[in-house]
């Protein structure tokens, strides 16, 4: 019996090999190997430059006390509109989904206007004589630029980031 099992054991090992010669032929090429998408990550430096444009209304009360309310005017008003530009730079580190980074801009303004007006003081106002006076004052509103130093700190989502920011300007 013994004898009858060796037997048996030889034949079958002796089968395999031809079997796995019968295994069928590809007859397709393999797919070419396709590297996985790199993850997005918001970690790094970045640099960059703005433009837009500016609106502004100023209104300069000169002198609101009313026992002179008819010899002064209500105030100077100016339009401070103009173009704005630019350049911020900031480096952020992302840490598994959290965020954190610190940029910096300057950006000019050109919205500094100079504007006039005129206070007319009437004859018989304390100095202005018999015929009157009047003075031309001219000023400048506006500003010329602004800068800024801020930190954030933020919640990515792929490509997508929610996030808060605060600092100096």
């Amino acid at each position: 019996m013994l004898k009858n099992i060796l037997l048996s054991t030889a034949f079958a090992a002796a089968a395999l090999p031809a079997l796995a010669a019968d295994l069928p032929s590809r007859t397709t090429a393999p797919a070419p190997y396709v590297p996985p998408v790199p993850i997005f990550t918001w970690t790094g430096f970045y640099i960059g430059l703005n433009a837009g444009y500016n609106w502004g209304n100023n209104d300069l009360t000169l002198y609101s006390n009313p026992i002179y309310a008819g010899y002064f005017p209500s105030g100077i008003k100016s339009d401070s509109d103009g173009f704005t530009g630019g350049i911020q730079a900031g480096y952020n580190w992302q840490m598994n989904q959290f965020v954190v980074g610190v940029e910096a801009d300057w950006v000019w303004l050109d919205s500094g206007k100079t504007s006039s007006g005129t206070i007319a003081y009437p004859s018989g106002y304390p100095g202005a004589g018999v015929g009157g006076a009047s003075v031309t004052s001219t000023g400048k509103i506006g500003s010329d630029w602004l800068a800024t130093l801020r930190g954030r700190i933020g919640y990515a989502i792929d490509r997508w980031m929610i996030y808060g920011t605060g600092g100096l300007a």
